[in-house]
């Protein structure tokens, strides 16, 4: 696991960045289809509000 060996909040923190810099455009963009497809038996007042919310999250810098 990510956390092992971490001796504290901020190491863990490098290390989760470090993780994260190492996805590639080609991954968010299987990102972003797979999460439509997580939301694809809402409605589509529900779908909208939450395929906005995740997308938020998932470009946020």
């Amino acid at each position: 696991m990510i956390y092992n060996h971490l001796d504290n909040k901020q190491e863990l923190i490098s290390n989760l960045k470090k993780k994260a810099n190492r996805f590639t455009p080609s991954d968010f963009m299987k990102i972003r289809y797979l999460m439509l497809q997580s939301t694809e038996n809402l409605p589509l007042k529900y779908r909208q509000i939450y395929g906005e919310d995740l997308f938020r999250h998932l470009y946020k810098p």
